[in-house]
């Protein structure tokens, strides 16, 4: 008789606990969706504002000129810099410290290394 009772009250324990393990994982779920749809919906906050911004930046400097631009002579012509003229009148060889002679190109930089592979004819 007793046994039976006990296993009567195990069987709706189990039961009980159960069901309260399957509510509180809807719960969780529904915090987890609500949470992913507050972020979305931030997101989609910020880059409308980020639009707006840009489109507000893109009024402010999208009528400009020619003339009104850092480095654009106004005539067309370009300006003759004197800082690169040197003192004495005789053209510079280059930077001090250069490396004199003709460069290396990216071919013969890669002709050089020694890859390692070997083709059979």
């Amino acid at each position: 008789m007793e046994h039976e009772r006990l296993q009567k009250l195990n069987i709706e324990t189990r039961r009980t606990n159960a069901e309260e393990v399957r509510k509180a994982l809807v719960e969780e779920r529904r915090k987890i969706q609500k949470a992913r749809e507050k972020a979305i919906a931030e997101a989609k906050a910020k880059k409308a504002a980020a639009d707006a911004a840009s489109a507000v930046g893109a009024d402010l400097f999208g009528d400009a000129s020619d003339i009104s631009r850092l480095g654009t002579p106004a005539n067309g012509e370009p300006k003759i810099s004197r800082t690169s003229t040197p003192a004495n009148g005789k053209k510079s060889a280059g930077p001090i410290g250069a490396i004199k002679g003709r460069s290396k190109m990216d071919d013969d930089v890669i002709g050089s290394m020694d890859l390692g592979i070997d083709i059979e004819i």
